[in-house]
């Protein structure tokens, strides 16, 4: 399985659905885009490093062949989703914090 099949199976269903089930939410796009933002600001440089020092690898075979900073683009796509995400799903609990 590539990176793109496993965020297309797993990343995305979820995503799509919680964007769907949470529209009323983008009405706070302001807070959805500074949290994506930090995330990519604050995964990028940790990925690249982690790369750079052999922590992990990225399959050239199981990847798209476009990089960005050392790093295949279905990476930026799962920082971002995966945020969104996250991010929907607990501003659609209405909680706030203490």
């Amino acid at each position: 399985m590539t990176y793109a099949m496993f965020l297309c199976a797993f990343v995305l269903p979820p995503t799509l659905t919680v964007v769907y089930l949470c529209r009323a939410q983008f009405t706070r796009w302001p807070i959805l885009a500074a949290i994506v933002a930090i995330a990519y600001a604050s995964a990028t440089p940790w990925d690249n490093a982690a790369v750079r020092l052999g922590l992990w690898s990225f399959a050239a075979d199981k990847t798209l062949p476009l990089r960005l900073f050392g790093l295949p683009l279905e990476e930026y796509a799962f920082f971002g989703l995966q945020t969104l995400l996250v991010a929907l799903w607990t501003l659609s609990r209405g909680e706030r914090p203490p």
